[in-house]
């Protein structure tokens, strides 16, 4: 259903029924938020997870390479 349809709608209702509808209706805010959150959260870890492998990868074990990681992926 579209916003548009919903608010259609809810003008229809009485009064008395606007408490709990919009008692619902910000819960299914707040769950699609938290969900945005954590895929946002999750991709971001994946990348950073890809982008750390990427450069360890690439190290060869001697003290220049390990500086040079350090310096490339902020590590302090």
């Amino acid at each position: 259903m579209s916003y548009i349809a919903v608010e259609q709608k809810l003008t229809l209702l009485p009064e008395e029924y606007l408490s709990d509808v919009s008692t619902f209706l910000d819960t299914l805010l707040n769950k699609r938020r938290n969900h945005s959150l954590n895929v946002t959260e999750k991709e971001q870890t994946r990348q950073n997870r890809e982008a750390f492998f990427s450069l360890a990868g690439n190290i060869d074990i001697d003290e220049k390479a390990v500086v040079d990681l350090r310096k490339r992926s902020d590590i302090k």
